[in-house]
């Protein structure tokens, strides 16, 4: 069970590393292709002000809001939907993780 964990804790670190790099990449593309969309999100790469929040706020705009995604293309919409949907597929990881710990823990106890 142990190894289990450390397997599905080792698979969280590793999604974490490639959920940052999608984001970056959404972000690049919307920066180089799109500096209109770009300005209208607030210029999201005002690390030194706010930690990189910036950035995901304007994901998750780009996730809420229709009508901006109307104005990318075809492209960076379908890098947003795989961003989107690799991002709810690790929050599962992260559930079953937490559950299989909690679990582990219930044991030895």
């Amino acid at each position: 069970m142990l190894t289990l964990l450390t397997i599905l804790f080792g698979a969280l670190i590793i999604g974490a590393i490639v959920e940052f790099v999608l984001h970056d990449l959404l972000l690049g593309r919307l920066r180089a292709d799109h500096p209109d969309l770009w300005q209208a999100l607030g210029s999201p790469d005002r690390v030194f002000d706010d930690g990189g929040l910036a950035g995901f706020r304007a994901v998750r705009r780009l996730y809420r809001q229709p009508e901006l995604r109307r104005r990318c293309s075809v492209e960076v919409v379908a890098l947003i939907q795989r961003t989107r949907a690799y991002g709810r597929a690790y929050l599962v990881l992260a559930l079953v993780t937490f559950a299989i710990s909690m679990a582990c823990l219930g044991r030895m106890l």
